[in-house]
């Protein structure tokens, strides 16, 4: 071969090349909490502190999810204020009792005392559903005796 062709350089040796990780320096504040006992009992308290919200939030939790169904019975409802209906002598008498008076009949006697401006705000045409699904959770019995009452007034 001629030396003219010969215009490739020659091989570089071989070098090993040691990738050494250097770990970055701790920041001043986790250098001091390491260092003060103070803080660094301070933040064990504070982790004893979210482990116990933990706790608290689960056992909340679990007791809002077994909480005991109550069906709000609007079928049986239904059927009851047919009943009595037909027991009071058909649809004129049962349209000539004040709503009130219907309202106690299926409600066991009792009747709650609310304005139908509070009704419309769980069953009327603009009411909150989110309103009056929060009261049939958390007191069915209100609830039921709520829906009948509307029922009776015309508002349902």
């Amino acid at each position: 071969m001629s030396e003219e062709n010969s215009n490739t350089p020659p091989a570089a040796p071989a070098v090993a090349v040691e990738s050494a990780v250097q770990q970055p320096a701790p920041a001043p504040a986790v250098q001091a909490a390491t260092e003060d006992p103070r803080i660094a009992a301070m933040e064990l308290e504070l982790s004893k502190l979210r482990e116990e919200l933990g706790l608290q939030k689960l056992q909340t939790c679990a007791a809002k999810a077994t909480k005991p169904f109550q069906p709000l019975n609007t079928g049986i409802d239904d059927v009851r204020r047919q009943n009595a209906i037909t027991t009071c002598g058909g649809v004129a008498k049962w349209h000539g009792l004040s709503s009130t008076d219907r309202a106690k009949i299926l409600n066991d006697g009792q009747c709650p005392e609310i304005s139908d401006e509070k009704l419309n705000q769980y069953f009327g045409p603009k009411s909150s559903a989110t309103e009056a699904s929060r009261l049939a959770r958390e007191n069915p019995g209100r609830y039921r005796a709520l829906r009948i009452l509307a029922r009776e007034r015309g508002i349902l």
